[in-house]
């Protein structure tokens, strides 16, 4: 038979055996917004699933963390602690929220990761970034020049030389200027947008994803046109959380892989802020990862 110790000062009918009354209510708003519908009917219960179950429950990045952070906090566009996840999908639903109501993103942040200490200098770095650019395109002038054809780099060996080292030259600056945050995109119809930000969310909110996500609102353009949804990792440097946030994605059943598997992209935030899209101007591949290439091993 167990012999019970003696529990006499040091346990008393005050003592708080659940936490204190915020704890109570954090862990009581998270039981309240776990969906097991949504959950089980997207997780896939497999090895590789249960395997990563398990890092991430020993992963630093789980919610092991008692405190809760509140990062749109008086913002409507995005959710409020104060509101579970169901309150907050409700409230703002992307397929018949108006983007001129919200300034065109509805977002949901990781609870479980604090904010960070030192904002980007998003102002520095399009400065420091628009020099560099100012660069490139002078040498890139200067390759169609007959001096530079004479020697024995053809020309389209040193322009691609040239545009590989400015495009290292802009991801140092970024991260110099701290504006090292990058997004996994893709793009689910109208019809099936609420579905697909349900699982985003779900899953930021339970600290299974990336640090953030948003989601387009309607902007009127047409029933056809697919809505961006961002799924944020904080450094776009940190392949080994890109990746995990990507694999998440797949779990979820959000991303297919393997022959044929259209794919997504993951496009660094620094792009963005100078506008380098597709068919830009440089010659810049506008993506840094794609999941067809990350998941080729999987």
């Amino acid at each position: 038979m167990a012999e019970l110790v003696d529990g006499e000062g040091w346990i008393s009918d005050e003592s708080s055996f659940y936490g204190d009354e915020s704890q109570k209510a954090q862990w009581e708003g998270l039981v309240e917004s776990f969906d097991p519908v949504s959950y089980f009917g997207t997780s896939q219960f497999n090895i590789n699933s249960l395997a990563a179950s398990k890092a991430s429950a020993a992963s630093p990045r789980a919610n092991k963390a008692a405190k809760l952070f509140d990062h749109f906090s008086g913002k409507t566009s995005g959710r409020q602690l104060s509101e579970t996840v169901p309150q907050f999908l409700a409230r703002l639903p992307p397929s018949t929220i108006q983007s001129t109501d919200i300034k065109d993103y509805i977002w949901i942040a990781n609870p479980y990761i604090p904010p960070r200490e030192t904002s980007a200098d998003i102002a520095g770095f399009k400065a420091a970034a628009a020099k560099t650019l100012e660069h490139f395109e002078r040498a890139k002038e200067a390759t169609s020049q007959p001096q530079r054809r004479a020697t024995k780099a053809s020309p389209t060996k040193a322009l691609a030389k040239d545009r590989k080292e400015a495009e290292e030259a802009l991801l140092k600056i970024a991260k110099e200027y701290g504006v090292t945050s990058g997004k996994w995109m893709f793009f689910p119809l109208p019809e099936d947008v609420d579905r697909v930000w349900t699982i985003v969310a779900e899953g930021t909110a339970r600290g299974e994803l990336g640090s953030m996500a948003k989601v387009a609102a309607d902007e009127g353009k047409g029933d056809r046109v697919g809505r961006l949804i961002c799924v944020y990792t904080r450094d776009f440097s940190d392949q080994e959380d890109v990746k995990r946030v990507l694999l998440g994605l797949v779990d979820k059943g959000l991303v297919d892989y393997g022959r044929g598997a259209r794919g997504i992209y993951y496009k660094c935030d620094a792009w963005t802020y100078v506008g380098i899209e597709n068919g830009n101007e440089w010659g810049f591949k506008a993506s840094m990862y794609s999941s067809n290439d990350m998941l080729k091993s999987r």
